[in-house]
């Protein structure tokens, strides 16, 4: 740029054509000096600037003017890049030192240069005998690649019906409203003879061709200035097959010398037509030459000599734009002096548009907005959606749903491996996901047929979402296991027993129902866990629980029938004061991350959709009570967070009474004392009897601990386990003492936390190795721990490893380190609720699950919660022929029907069982 600025000029070679036009392209972003968007900066405080000079009194066109002149320089710049090339007698060949050029540049150069007279005039005396070269501008060679594509593809013209050809160096004839304005050209017939016109400034022809096609004139004198456009012209009309209309076409300053035509004696014609250059200044480039008319010393000499052109009858048709008008470079008052200098008349003006402002008004703003949303929303969304989808899969751990090959070996006329599953939570679900192949047959056996998505349970107890969002139907998900596997099936039963020695599954459709035996190579147990009451007295009787789908359907119900009694008994004033309050008091157990996101749910829905729904007497009177037996809150948590989940409770209203143990359950009333050690001595269970309270409710939830299934137990018993809290395994995740059962997720005594997490990874460590044919050691990997507190708010303990860069945002935004090896941070406020959805909103198992918890979530937002009791009453499910899905029960070799006298072996009772039916 230094060596450009200077004047020098440079020469490219030794170089690639491709990389001479980025030097090119660089070049010119450099006279600009700035990056686009810098640039773009730049204009837009220009333009702020001029309005302010033009406020000034700095005219528009003066600003033209300056605009132009930079541009002027910049194409002084540009032109001194140069290249060499070759001439071989006298006619241009190639381009010397660059690499990869166009292959027609032979082609190229002979079209922009088209006689030998433009050649010498170039070489400075003639075309010598020995090889020469000529210098050219790498800018203007650019020109002439576009100018000849022009000239080899046509440009059409619809008045023409045809197409014509412009040369290098010519405009090519794209403004129709100039067309359009020929339509009204009106020439005198009443005279004998043909009617002549002259065309001042011919250019392509086109303006001439068309009123000869019309038969408006039939004869045409054309003048040009420029020896391209004289090239251009005759080739176009030879083109058209107009060349006996045409008396001659030469070049000329305005008017033709008299011995160049041969036209009326008068050396007059009939019409004269002119395009004149429309802008007052001078012309940066030659090319700009047909544009820039300095003084408009052009315009003036025509008006003053046409008068000795035309008959006295005769018309003269100037086509001029008001550009230079709106530019303030000349006024209509100077083009009336002009032509009365020439003693000319104007008889009548023709006005019109020009497209792009025509076009303008009939954009519609919706399709503008669709236009663009094409154009530019539309890609950066997909792109967007393209990341979201990437992040998904890693986040989930799921890129093997894609990209993995299975590496058995099976035959395929070998028997397909039987896999039982039993469970459809988390754990279930994704061995289900994982272990899918083409020599397994798999079957899903579970009295649910929804996979029940358990962190959203206390959202839609209050209606914050609706169960629907919760659940996913589990054919679904089999569904697409089944199009993996040799067969996939789902049976709706519960399993009742597992005998590892004959590798079969007893399970029943209900109580009273049918009994199916299932054979089994491998063995899946992730039936979960259910709630423990630990055999306080009226839990199961009168306590709600928060673990299933219908759980929260009650809890929901109970809340809303509740909420209406006491409207209806707060219109009789304090007569029903004690039992309004007993109606509206609820007390949660356990301070767990259930309990507790239950709470502050529970208060969302007081403070603002029972103050709308109810009124502001019912909101003020809903009492929650949160109970938990430990010293604190959310042991899981540090006690830092644990702290800062207590404290927002309390300022939402909960009463958070920690170190107190339920200890009794009536219907309507729970008691509740100072919790005590296991080891406590009968002194200190005595003084805790004796501080007990007996507390009026109106619900009571219980979520505090979880304890093994009858099946596990039963299974447990079986193996010799003295431990009947779950099913005991090894590293790999098998049940210790049986030959192909694994046992995951909240059932198995596996030394890890009994989560949503914990179970998820599991799943697919099992669902991998049955999957390969490979066990291994599962490996637990912790990502964090989270916690909604409603309002916007909650607390997120994530795992940031001493010397990992991960979070370094948490660092930057002061997050405090947490845990007991400092090797975790703590997120509190919105940031954290924003994880809290987005985590688990991206955990859900299908994008209509996720677009009706969105919906939900919105919905919430917008209208509040749904206030909607739900219906309970439903009837049982009958004793009908199994469930299932996928490969048809009958020829499905893993299940087979069991005769009602085949007795379960663990349960002699059940053989005498009889049923009994009964006619109505």
């Amino acid at each position: 740029m230094r060596h450009l600025r200077e004047g020098r000029a440079l020469v490219y070679a030794g170089g690639d054509y491709r990389n001479a036009r980025q030097l090119l392209a660089a070049v010119k972003r450099k006279c600009a000096g700035s990056s686009g968007a810098q640039r773009r900066k730049e204009r837009r405080k220009r333009t702020a600037v001029h309005a302010v000079e033009r406020a000034d009194g700095t005219s528009i066109g003066q600003q033209w003017m300056r605009q132009k002149e930079l541009q002027r320089e910049q194409s002084e710049l540009v032109s001194r890049l140069l290249i060499k090339i070759s001439l071989e007698g006298g006619r241009p060949s190639e381009i010397l030192g660059l690499k990869r050029t166009p292959a027609n540049v032979s082609d190229i150069l002979s079209f922009a240069f088209q006689n030998d007279q433009e050649l010498e005039l170039r070489i400075n005396g003639g075309v010598p005998s020995e090889p020469c070269y000529l210098l050219l501008s790498l800018n203007d060679f650019l020109a002439m690649i576009g100018g000849y594509e022009w000239n080899r593809k046509g440009v059409y013209i619809d008045a023409l019906q045809g197409y014509i050809y412009p040369h290098f160096g010519v405009f090519p004839p794209t403004r129709q409203d100039y067309i359009q304005l020929l339509y009204r050209i009106k020439v005198d017939r009443t005279h004998d003879g043909p009617v002549w016109m002259m065309e001042v400034g011919i250019g392509t022809g086109v303006l001439s061709m068309i009123l000869l096609q019309r038969r408006v004139v039939d004869r045409v004198i054309g003048t040009d200035v420029n020896p391209y456009a004289i090239a251009c012209a005759r080739d176009n009309v030879e083109w058209l097959g107009l060349q006996d209309s045409v008396e001659s076409i030469v070049e000329a300053d305005l008017f033709p010398p008299r011995d160049a035509t041969k036209y009326a004696e008068t050396h007059k014609v009939d019409v004269v037509l002119f395009n004149p250059p429309w802008i007052p200044g001078d012309a940066t480039t030659w090319f700009d030459s047909a544009v820039y008319d300095p003084n408009q010393s052009i315009l003036r000499r025509f008006l003053l000599q046409v008068q000795h052109h035309v008959k006295e009858d005769g018309c003269v048709y100037l086509l001029l734009s008001n550009l230079g008008v709106l530019l303030g470079l000349f006024q209509m008052d100077d083009l009336h002096d002009m032509f009365a200098e020439g003693n000319l008349e104007v008889v009548e003006v023709y006005e019109t548009k020009s497209l792009a402002e025509r076009e303008r008004p009939t954009k519609k703003p919706l399709a503008m907005a669709a236009n663009f949303a094409l154009r530019r929303l539309a890609p950066a969304a997909g792109a967007t959606a393209l990341a979201g989808w990437a992040g998904i899969t890693t986040l989930n751990d799921d890129w093997d749903d894609y990209f993995h090959s299975s590496s058995s070996s099976a035959s395929s006329n070998a028997e397909p491996e039987k896999i039982v599953i039993l469970g459809s939570g988390w754990a279930a679900l994704n061995a289900l996901r994982k272990c899918a192949s083409k020599d397994k047959s798999v079957v899903v056996v579970s009295p649910r047929p929804h996979f029940l998505y358990t962190p959203l349970l206390a959202s839609s107890s209050v209606g914050t979402i609706t169960l629907r969002s919760a659940c996913e139907p589990l054919r679904a998900l089999v569904e697409s296991a089944a199009q993996k596997a040799t067969s996939a099936t789902f049976v709706r039963a519960d399993a009742r027993e597992v005998d590892v020695k004959s590798k079969k599954v007893r399970a029943t459709t209900d109580a009273d129902g049918m009994e199916l035996e299932l054979s089994y190579d491998k063995l899946v147990i992730a039936v979960g866990a259910q709630p423990n009451t630990f055999g306080i007295p009226g839990v199961k009787e009168h306590g709600l629980f928060l673990k299933e789908a219908e759980d929260s359907a009650k809890l929901h119900a109970r809340l809303l029938c509740n909420l209406e009694k006491a409207a209806a008994l707060n219109h009789q004033g304090d007569k029903y004061r004690a039992e309004i309050d007993r109606l509206l008091k609820v007390v949660v157990v356990g301070g767990g991350p259930t309990g507790v996101e239950l709470s502050a749910e529970l208060a969302d829905f007081a403070h603002n959709d029972v103050a709308k729904r109810y009124g502001d007497d019912i909101a003020n009177r809903i009492q929650i009570i949160l109970v938990e037996a430990m010293p604190r809150i959310l042991a899981p948590f540090d006690e830092s967070l644990a702290n800062v989940a207590r404290d927002h409770l309390i300022s939402r209203g909960v009463d958070v009474r920690t170190g107190t143990a339920v200890t009794y359950v009536e219907s309507q009333d729970v008691t509740l004392a100072p919790s005590t050690p296991r080891n406590a001595t009968p002194e200190q269970k005595a003084a805790a009897a004796a501080a007990a309270e007996t507390e009026e409710m109106g619900a009571l939830v219980w979520a505090a601990g979880i304890g093994a299934r009858p099946l596990v137990k039963k299974l447990a018993q079986s193996l010799g386990q003295k431990d009947m809290r779950g099913l005991q395994v090894d590293e790999d995740l098998r049940v210790k003492n049986t030959d192909g059962v694994y046992a995951i997720g909240d059932c198995a005594l596996s030394g890890f936390a009994p989560t949503a997490q914990v179970a998820a990874q599991q799943g697919k460590h099992i669902g991998r190795a049955i999957r390969d044919g490979a066990d291994s050691k599962f490996v637990y990997n912790h990502a964090g721990s989270l916690c909604c507190l409603g309002s916007d708010n909650g607390i997120a303990q994530l795992l940031a490893p001493s010397g990992s860069t991960s979070f370094n945002v948490w660092d930057a935004l002061g997050a405090p380190t947490v845990g007991r090896n400092g090797d975790e941070k703590a997120v509190t406020g919105k940031p954290a609720f924003v994880m809290w959805r987005s985590l688990y909103w991206t955990k859900l198992l299908s994008t209509s699950s996720r677009l009706s918890l969105g919906g939900d979530w919105l919905r919430a937002h917008l209208h509040g919660r749904d206030v909607v009791e739900p219906v309970l009453q439903r009837a049982a499910t009958l004793r009908q022929p199994v469930e299932s899905f996928g490969t048809e029960l009958k020829r499905n070799a893993t299940i087979r029907m069991v005769p009602k006298t085949e007795a379960l072996a663990t349960d002699p009772a059940e053989g005498k069982r009889k049923k009994r039916f009964w006619l109505f």
